[in-house]
């Protein structure tokens, strides 16, 4: 990053800047954000740079990739003739990347401007190393590329490369919230006035005249509602601000007098004739003064660092809101794009895209109709859904007969979660608290309920197949896939069912006014598309949705368990198992699972489910490692079900024969990968203090490593010393040890438990809330050894 002060001045006349250097590191990414205030940036490091400081002098890696572009556009995110060269080791494994991802390199056309070389070595040897790719079916959009002549602030031996766009490029600057309140920061006396402003607001909303109240004066109600709360949130609370980047330590020090210096020696040289070697005075003083200014240079940015990572550590003892915000902030994370495939084409318009979307969903809202539905079936439940609302006036439920009282909204608000979005309104949870027996689900049912979930969905499974191991006993298992399940509940067969479950009378018609006449939207970059009716669904993320889909499918599962097929236990009949829209389905032979595939058709076409037997997979659970080919092939209707070798079920890796080795593999990575993600957080040699980053480990990349841990029945010795080495190489990068510290040392002096220890431990606390259950749903006989 030494050629930043040569970037600093071609950034005043560019919009966008890619920059590849080999010294990028990891930790460093944050430092792009400080180049220039005008700017954003995006940066990538090789991961094969040793994270040892000490190693790098040796091992530079293959170089690190930036994008930098200004803040108020719109960004949209094979060789050439000049290119005669044979490929180095490096070209040869670069090419078959350029030709797998149709890739062309601009500058080395014959029509880009500049010389045929962008590198040139120490004996004045010139090649060309550095290529500008974009990919083949956007060459088009180039204007101009060219290579730039050497400059006297360039202090790097290679040329840049620039290249002039004439469309919008990927990533977009998200419009915002114009009503985005800063919650934390409100003070007591704030949220009164903010009371006392929406009660003020809605004094008389609309004519309390309840005999004439109807659909139009309840939207009236919201309306005024909405509009009084963001008026008073507007007008009395603080607001979020976007606070900009700026340059964090180039006056710190005496850097800008060694640059200036560095500069001048670098005049004398070019002055000189542009001399190479140490014979030459000029050169040595220019390559003396330019490690003077580095050293510098790096100096002011270690302090800078340091104080950044003080206040962290001062963060992490006081605040633990400001610490996870600012780690949050330090993060190296994916940056969103608005290019989407429109009839085949990349669009990077957002009217086009917006126009998309609503298309699509739209789509999506449309009631479905398949040749398989039983429409005769479909024709009775929507005469009964029209019996049943004239008859829902005689009914009186028991909830309907007292009005709804402030506790009761109050009590509501409560339960409800604080930081989650809001709608086009942008009206969100803490406006609104600030301002103001039935047998069902099924016990197969693990989703969406109190002390359930996939872990608990995965222990049924494992436990369930284990048992039959233990008696020689093979077991199948499909699984299938619920197409757009939420948003393609047949609402009538909805209604009809609330109905049969007791919700016949106000509630009733409360809930059917609440599918009647709705329209929708989308909201794409900060504008709203087109409204269309919606027909079908109930809708992701609201309130009762997940109650409402658990109702339309509790008979499936109902006629699973009546059906007398599937795993057997003692008295225990397990032939499926839900995870709200996920169904699995098992059976101690190939026949049952297909017969229970049948029941789940039948189902499906008369309730209108969407299962995409493309997605669905089967899989045989064997205590054996022979090869397994299957000689039966199962369908879902007419459509065939694929063999797969291994699943991943609830966020957990099964395999044929269950064992946890591919599971623990893969946390290990995944640990691996979140560590790395908060080296530019601090955690690294000469980063945060050790302890400050030991909790960031365990409360952050920990929970990754050992989620599901709780079904690793008998770990392997590998697996477990693969688990060891990972918590052994968090602890080692904490601490700022080399590789080959002492192995007990790195863990025991930060206090961590072996994570071994910790799986058992997670395993005594699941199988206590398994006891504790009120229901005991997942209640199996435990095999030895197993938990």
């Amino acid at each position: 990053m030494y050629g930043t002060p040569l970037l600093s001045e071609l950034l005043k006349e560019t919009d966008i800047a890619v920059v590849t250097e080999h010294w990028l590191l990891p930790e460093q990414m944050n430092f792009l954000q400080s180049i220039d205030s005008n700017f954003k940036s995006y940066g990538l490091s090789d991961t094969r740079i040793s994270l040892e400081p000490e190693r790098r002098v040796c091992n530079r890696g293959f170089g690190g990739l930036a994008i930098l572009w200004r803040k108020e556009i719109n960004i949209s995110k094979q060789f050439g003739s000049k290119n005669h060269l044979r490929p180095n080791d490096r070209g040869e494994i670069l090419e078959p990347f350029i030709v797998d991802k149709d890739l062309v390199s601009i500058n080395s056309q014959a029509w880009a401007k500049g010389g045929t070389s962008t590198f040139v070595s120490k004996t004045g040897n010139g090649s060309l190393i550095d290529h500008m790719f974009i990919e083949s079916r956007r060459v088009d959009c180039v204007e101009e590329c060219s290579t730039l002549d050497d400059n006297y602030l360039n202090v790097s031996d290679h040329l840049p490369i620039r290249i002039r766009y004439r469309t919008p490029l990927l990533v977009r600057e998200h419009a915002g919230n114009p009503y985005a309140v800063n919650w934390k920061k409100c003070s007591a006396a704030q949220l009164t006035r903010y009371s006392s402003q929406v009660s003020a607001l809605l004094r008389e909303p609309f004519p309390r005249n309840t005999d004439t109240a109807n659909v139009d004066h309840l939207q009236c109600l919201v309306n005024n509602i909405v509009e009084a709360t963001r008026t008073a949130s507007k007008d009395t609370l603080p607001s979020k601000k976007y606070r900009p980047y700026l340059k964090p330590y180039w006056n710190a020090g005496q850097v800008k007098a060694f640059h200036k210096t560095m500069r001048e020696r670098r005049v004398v040289w070019i002055q000189d004739g542009r001399p190479r070697g140490s014979q030459f005075q000029s050169y040595r003083d220019y390559k003396r003064c330019k490690r003077d200014f580095r050293r510098e240079l790096d100096q002011a940015r270690h302090e800078y660092e340091q104080s950044e990572f003080q206040s962290l550590q001062q963060a992490a003892e006081i605040d633990s809101g400001t610490f996870y915000r600012a780690v949050r902030a330090r993060k190296i994370t994916r940056r969103e794009t608005s290019e989407i495939k429109v009839n085949g084409e990349i669009s990077r318009d957002p009217d086009i895209n917006r126009a998309a979307w609503t298309a699509h969903y739209s789509e999506l809202a449309q009631f479905s109709t398949k040749p398989i539905f039983d429409e005769t079936h479909k024709l009775y439940i929507e005469s009964e859904v029209t019996r049943m609302r004239t008859d829902s006036y005689t009914n009186a439920n028991t909830v309907c007969r007292e009005y709804i009282v402030t506790k009761e909204v109050s009590s509501a608000l409560k339960e409800m979660k604080n930081g989650k979005a809001g709608g086009h309104d942008h009206l969100i949870v803490e406006h609104l608290r600030y301002g103001g027996t039935i047998n069902f689900p099924h016990r197969l049912q693990q989703g969406f309920r109190s002390n359930c979930g996939s872990i608990t969905a995965a222990f049924t499974v494992r436990e369930a197949v284990f048992h039959h191991f233990e008696i020689s006993t093979t077991v199948f298992a499909a699984f299938l896939d619920n197409a757009k399940a939420f948003n393609s509940v047949w609402v009538n067969g909805l209604l009809y069912k609330l109905y049969h479950l007791g919700f016949n009378g106000k509630i009733w018609r409360l809930l059917q006014n609440s599918f009647e006449d709705v329209s929708a939207c989308v909201l794409y970059e900060g504008k709203r598309g087109e409204p269309y009716k919606v027909m079908q669904g109930v809708g992701q993320g609201r309130t009762l949705s997940s109650w409402m889909f658990l109702i339309m499918i509790d008979e499936l599962i109902s006629n699973l368990d009546s059906s007398l097929l599937g795993l057997h236990i003692h008295d225990i009949h397990i032939p499926s198992v839900f995870l709200a829209d996920d169904t699995l389905l098992l059976s101690c032979s190939v026949g049952n699972i297909q017969r229970l595939l049948d029941i789940v058709f039948e189902f499906s076409c008369k309730w209108r489910l969407n299962y995409n037997s493309t997605k669905s997979s089967l899989l045989r659970f064997c205590n054996s490692r022979k090869k397994f080919t299957p000689e039966i092939q199962c369908k879902l209707g007419d459509q065939k079900i694929a063999w797969v070798t291994q699943k991943e079920y609830a966020g957990i890796i099964l395999t044929p024969t269950l064992q946890c080795d591919e599971d623990i593999k893969r946390s290990c990575a995944k640990g691996r990968r979140s560590l790395n993600s908060l080296i530019s957080v601090g955690i690294h040699d000469g980063g945060m203090n050790p302890i400050t980053s030991s909790k960031l480990v365990e409360t952050i990349v920990q929970p990754v490593i050992l989620y599901g841990s709780e079904l690793w029945g008998a770990p392997t010795l590998k697996s477990q010393e693969d688990l060891r080495k990972t918590q052994r190489y968090a602890a080692r990068r904490c601490q700022g040890f080399e590789k080959t510290s002492p192995t007990l040392a790195t863990t025991r002096a930060l206090g961590m438990l072996d994570i071994c220890g910790e799986v058992e431990q997670k395993k005594l606390i699941f199988w206590n809330k398994l006891c504790s259950a009120i229901n005991k749903t997942f209640y199996l006989t435990m095999n030895d050894g197993q938990l």
